[in-house]
């Protein structure tokens, strides 16, 4: 077991600019390696199927849940905005 200083102190050394991984950026045929890796019968998920009960248990959770008025309203707007963003011939010269 791992004290939450020591965890924290690993957690500091391994982060930003010290990281392995900070500022490099994988080569295009590494990313189609990892994508043919990961897409069909590679996928960790490929070929299971939900059991129903599951899927019950499921529904039930996301049953007569809403989004409050003021949601809503969030929502909205945000989707305004990339409407406009997408509409607009410079997005730079929008003005909110």
């Amino acid at each position: 077991m791992i004290s939450e200083e020591t965890r924290q102190k690993m957690s500091e050394s391994h982060s930003g600019e010290k990281h392995w991984l900070f500022g490099k950026h994988h080569s295009p045929e590494t990313c189609e390696k990892i994508r043919k890796t990961n897409t069909g019968s590679g996928n960790w998920n490929y070929g299971r199927v939900t059991p129903d009960s599951v899927k019950e248990k499921q529904r039930i959770a996301a049953t007569d849940k809403h989004h409050t008025e003021e949601t809503k309203e969030k929502i909205r707007q945000s989707r305004l905005k990339q409407e406009r963003i997408k509409n607009a011939i410079n997005p730079r010269l929008l003005t909110w």
